[in-house]
């Protein structure tokens, strides 16, 4: 994020300050800061070729109220417990709900793939595609072959309890098309030296400490007074920087780190990858002209 446009990046951080993240909501799940992360990532690689955007959120209600539709449900009772009906449900909140003064459609497409990646999946159809299934969510215009005999026109209507119904409907349609098109994502393991861990660990911030046979990863932090105080994070043994590190070692690790729910391709932490901003890159094409749809 540090990368993006400096007023852009401080204008993030103010959001980030005022919308702070629901509680109980852990990866593979998207909290308030991804969908900021996205909306700021993609407001960045646009502004260099488009002109007129208008980044920032326009209604922190919509937005809670779109990532709250992940946990919806009576005590332990939740209404969507399979990833990618969760996954449809958190898009077509983020497509509908208009949280954002410009470019919602774009920062929900991004959240989905980016969700998806976080359940281990990836698109296998073409982009054009998942680029009409946004405008048809957008629309609620279901009449594509894809899906159109899941889609009950006569359940469209305008009393509360209808339009409900229309809302689980359209999820459902989402959640089969994402069946339908998306795959388990297989990840190749490269070998990893403690040299390089070391090196992508001090990247992100965290303190590496080495000795004894031993690798402590550390994180600054503040106590109660304000002071800086270094805290432990993670620990794994050590018997130098050449040594390649063990999978189950370096899995362990992120684990303990909490970078495997962000990094579920361990590659794009090593590379330095923003996993969105690779999605962005990626997707451009379709990104780019739903701006204008």
């Amino acid at each position: 994020m540090k990368n993006i446009a400096r007023e852009l990046y401080e204008d993030y951080l103010h959001s980030r300050k005022q919308l702070p993240d629901l509680e109980n909501i852990t990866p593979p799940l998207i909290n308030v800061d991804d969908v900021l992360r996205a909306h700021y990532l993609i407001s960045d690689y646009f502004s260099k070729t488009e002109e007129g955007i208008l980044c920032g959120v326009r209604s922190p209600d919509l937005l809670y109220s779109a990532v709250s539709r992940q946990i919806v449900g009576t005590g332990n009772d939740m209404k969507y417990s399979n990833p990618l009906d969760i996954c449809a449900t958190l898009f077509f909140g983020l497509v509908k709900n208009h949280a954002f003064h410009d470019g919602n459609k774009r920062t929900a497409l991004l959240i989905l793939l980016y969700q998806l990646t976080l359940y281990g999946r990836m698109v296998k159809c073409k982009t054009p595609k998942i680029e009409r299934l946004t405008l048809d969510v957008a629309s609620t215009n279901f009449q594509d072959p894809e899906y159109r005999d899941l889609w009950d026109p006569q359940r469209y209507a305008c009393s509360k309890e209808l339009k409900e119904k229309n809302t689980d409907n359209a999820v459902r349609i989402i959640s089969e098309f994402l069946r339908k098109n998306t795959e388990k994502r297989t990840f190749r393991y490269r070998s990893v030296t403690y040299k390089e861990l070391i090196s992508a660990l001090e990247r992100y911030g965290y303190i590496v400490e080495t000795g004894n046979g031993s690798l402590q990863v550390y994180k600054m932090t503040k106590n109660i007074w304000g002071k800086p105080k270094k805290v432990l994070r993670a620990a794994s043994s050590f018997h130098g920087e050449n040594r390649e590190v063990r999978p189950k070692r370096l899995r362990k690790l992120m684990d303990d780190l909490g970078l495997s729910e962000e990094y579920p391709n361990y590659n794009d932490f090593f590379s330095g990858d923003e996993p969105m901003s690779k999605l962005i890159a990626v997707y451009e094409g379709p990104l780019k002209r739903l701006k204008d749809k």
